[in-house]
């Protein structure tokens, strides 16, 4: 073989027509080949390229014999042929384990880890439910403790590493702090593998499992006043019932003033949602069947164009706090006559109880259509 300069293109080196099509075919085989051309090498020994003269080791092209350039790429096509698609598939898995390495596959399983979990747990317990709470809430506040652990550490060993960060950067920039934690992989990858699980189990919580009551949350017990219309409907019910009194007078105001401008008037616009909500007093509540001891039904009063009026029943909405709640202070409440005058049957209690409910619509006369119950509001201290 004698060295040249550029490859030799006389028509007597030119390759027959199946050796092109055999050629074809082989530059889509995986394998070593030729860098100049890609034609497929049958081992990663061969040091010229039988179809184009490469001599890789000097850099050079050089002329190549045809019958030997023919002979070559029959080796070649036969050791392709040789290997099965497992062979293929192993050869692809095996590159990808010698590539990834060993703290990206913890990485791995731990996330992969933490999804299934979430999934799990999304279907193992019952839609608000209090243990698919529990469960979301701890793994919630588990996954936002280690985040914030590992931030701290990251901003710990930044500051004292280098002169760039400052006291502020842990607020102001989080997640800059975080650029020398990936230059230095692996020998941080403890930190990375901490952060991105912790955040993993933070955001699974929160999109997966759910069952957060958010509104609960918020909520610090603070029983709101009702409004000054419904109590103005309730003290002259009272009136009506008892007469005028002036010690209860005195004690409605002293109440309204404790509300404060609460709702004043009850004309005010109602709120662009689908369901609207008003305020109402309980007036009675029909009993279980199967445990008369506990209510089934509330029946509840509003204020309708400055009288107080049975408006309809409620049996929806309440949770298991409330309820027990509602329970032991019906059976307080307990009277013999009816504080509004109504057709409808039900066990009558003092109009103590104040809820906001939450309704689709309502009727000419009044009437409330799908009421559901929203929350108890501060109850009416004063003797009727």
């Amino acid at each position: 073989m004698t060295p040249t300069t550029a490859p030799d293109t006389d028509d007597s080196l030119s390759q027959p027509a199946d050796t092109a099509a055999m050629s074809e075919t082989l530059d889509a085989a995986t394998g070593p080949a030729c860098s100049q051309c890609g034609h497929p090498f049958a081992t990663s020994m061969v040091t010229v390229c039988p179809k184009c003269g490469y001599y890789s080791l000097l850099g050079t092209f050089v002329e190549v014999d045809a019958a030997l350039e023919e002979q070559t790429s029959l080796d070649a096509q036969q050791a392709v042929a040789s290997q099965t698609h497992i062979d293929v598939w192993r050869e692809l898995l095996t590159t990808l384990f010698q590539r990834v390495p060993r703290w990206g596959w913890l990485l791995g399983a731990s996330l992969l880890f933490i999804v299934i979990e979430s999934v799990t747990a999304r279907f193992v317990t019952a839609e608000g439910s209090q243990l698919r709470t529990m469960w979301s809430l701890g793994q919630l506040a588990a996954g936002a403790l280690v985040v914030m652990g590992v931030q701290i550490w990251v901003f710990t060993m930044a500051v004292v590493s280098s002169d760039k960060f400052g006291m502020f950067d842990l607020v102001l920039r989080p997640l800059a702090l975080w650029a020398p934690v990936l230059e230095k992989l692996p020998a941080t990858a403890n930190r990375v593998l901490l952060g991105s699980s912790g955040l993993m189990a933070v955001l699974m919580s929160l999109i997966v499992i759910g069952g957060i009551p958010y509104e609960r949350l918020l909520d610090w017990g603070f029983e709101p006043p009702p409004e000054e219309s419904l109590l103005a409907a309730v003290v002259e019910q009272a009136k009506h019932v008892k007469g005028t009194n002036d010690s209860l007078e005195e004690s409605v105001q002293d109440f309204a003033g404790e509300a404060g401008n609460v709702g004043q008037g009850g004309a005010a616009e109602k709120p662009p949602k689908p369901r609207l909500h008003t305020e109402c007093v309980v007036v009675g509540y029909r009993p279980s069947k199967a445990n008369p001891q506990q209510f089934k039904t509330l029946l509840v009063a509003a204020e309708v164009q400055g009288r107080l009026k049975v408006v309809g029943t409620v049996s929806t909405g309440f949770n298991e706090e409330t309820r027990s709640r509602l329970n032991a202070r019906l059976h307080d409440l307990h009277t013999h006559t009816p504080f509004v005058s109504t057709t409808k049957t039900a066990i009558w209690v003092e109009p103590r109880l104040v809820c906001r409910v939450s309704y689709v619509e309502q009727t000419s006369d009044g009437g409330l259509l799908e009421v559901k119950f929203e929350r108890l509001l501060k109850e009416l201290t004063w003797d009727f």
